[in-house]
């Protein structure tokens, strides 16, 4: 994600990326994360049968980086950050 934030396909212009930008896009990413995870969360279908466990260990995975991944002031990339460390 940073990659594309970061990179200028005219290195000869004055315009650079926007940092508003880059902190857009990475909320952005953050909140969609996020709401990923709730929405498997929040949806019964998944604690039915053999998803249960897998759904346990994301809801335990998710509790337990929650306040360090998505609350408050974080730096950039916490939402890769986060499925790093889940995959």
């Amino acid at each position: 994600n940073l990659l594309f934030l970061e990179w200028d396909p005219n290195q000869e212009s004055d315009y650079a990326p926007s940092p508003l930008r880059k902190g857009n896009f990475d909320l952005l990413t953050l909140m969609t994360t996020q709401e990923a995870v709730h929405r498997i969360l929040n949806d019964e279908n998944y604690w039915d049968g053999a998803a249960a466990a897998s759904n346990l260990f994301l809801d335990n995975f998710y509790s337990d980086r929650e306040a360090s991944h998505f609350s408050g002031v974080q730096r950039y990339s916490r939402s890769d950050d986060f499925l790093n460390e889940l995959l």
